[in-house]
């Protein structure tokens, strides 16, 4: 499944109760505000410490431009991607959650 994550962890819970939820190999993309989740900083590295095994994380590139947030702030562990990336992890997955 794909998770999609609108809102930073400060706006709303919807990061925690997804993160609650996570099957391994699942993916989860952060989008909008949910960028703000990617950061390096010593809070956010402890949101993603032991997800389960091959769980994939992402963070929308325009997302990040638009916040003035460049690559060298995000996390080791999200890869970028842009519109085009996001279609094909709607297509490769059989279902998606997108948590408000």
């Amino acid at each position: 499944m794909l998770h999609i994550i609108n809102s930073s962890p400060a706006q709303t819970s919807a990061l925690r109760s997804c993160l609650l939820r996570l099957m391994p190999d699942s993916a989860l993309l952060l989008i909008e505000n949910g960028v703000y989740a990617a950061i390096k900083s010593d809070d956010n590295s402890e949101i993603w410490t032991g997800l389960p095994d091959n769980v994939k994380l992402y963070v929308l590139e325009s997302d990040l431009d638009a916040r003035g947030i460049s690559a060298d702030e995000i996390d080791t562990c999200f890869t970028s991607t842009g519109y085009s990336g996001f279609v094909d992890l709607v297509e490769r997955y059989p279902a998606v959650q997108s948590w408000v």
